[in-house]
């Protein structure tokens, strides 16, 4: 009887350790930080030495002041005690209500300021920027283990009514390293000195109209905008935080893409 309960206990304990290490750890998939800014903040990007007709490199840089920011449900503490990422803790993750980003490029084309060419120039070299990502309370002091970089490109988004900017980036140090970082900015239509830069950048208006360097582009945040950082599993292309690698048609063919 007593060999019986010592197979049986034995049993017991191997069939607890079989299933602790049979249920693998799944990664976080959700947001880091999400930020629904402010209608009207302005952000304007710097261009060195200024777009015009001439295939040439450019130089760019802009930042901006982000709030209505809010951090997501991760495990920050546990985060923080492995030494992971910017060691952010969960109190200060709950403090932010702020982000800043700022970007410095380079872009080798004429006049417009974005990833593609309707053209099909050869000559024409995307933007792409490093950032940095800062972190900030209510009160406007920069939050403790808050920071970040990342590498991005830009893409266009030309609604009519709100012709876009969006930055797509990774995070490569500090705050949600590894994650993806979106950032959406609007085309200023208000101000006179973007319509040239504007005609250059839409198919069917004449590919170059900008006389002069344009040395200043003029974004700002509209209901549009936003920033996110978001870790994205596979799956679909909609809804809030699109991943970093998305399907459409899944199990039918899909179509798959990514950044």
């Amino acid at each position: 009887m007593r060999n019986v309960g010592n197979r049986l206990f034995a049993y017991a304990v191997a069939t607890v350790a079989i299933a602790s290490v049979a249920q693998p750890a799944r990664a976080y998939v959700g947001p880091l930080l999400t930020c629904a800014p402010t209608v009207g903040t302005l952000a304007p990007v710097t261009f060195k030495p200024g777009l015009d007709c001439d295939e040439e490199i450019h130089r760019f840089d802009t930042s901006v002041m982000l709030d209505g920011c809010a951090t997501g449900p991760a495990n920050w503490d546990w985060w923080a005690y492995g030494r992971y990422g910017s060691r952010i803790s969960q109190f200060n993750a709950d403090r932010v209500t702020k982000a800043s980003v700022s970007l410095k490029g380079s872009m080798f084309g004429s006049c417009n300021f974005y990833d593609s060419e309707p053209w099909g120039s050869p000559g024409v070299a995307a933007p792409s920027a490093s950032g940095k990502l800062r972190l900030y309370d209510a009160n406007g002091f920069r939050i403790f283990g808050g920071s970040g970089e990342f590498f991005a490109r830009i893409v266009d988004d030309f609604d009519f009514f709100d012709p876009a900017y969006i930055v797509l980036g990774i995070m490569t140090k500090g705050f949600g390293a590894g994650a993806k970082i979106n950032l959406r900015l609007q085309y200023d239509t208000g101000n006179p000195y973007n319509a040239e830069v504007l005609g250059c950048s839409i198919s069917g208006i004449d590919p170059c109209p900008v006389e002069a360097p344009q040395i200043t582009v003029h974004l700002m945040t509209s209901y549009l905008s936003y920033l996110e950082v978001y870790f994205g599993g596979e799956g679909t292309c909609t809804g809030t935080g699109t991943p970093l690698k998305c399907c459409t048609g899944e199990g039918t063919g899909s179509t798959c893409q990514g950044l």
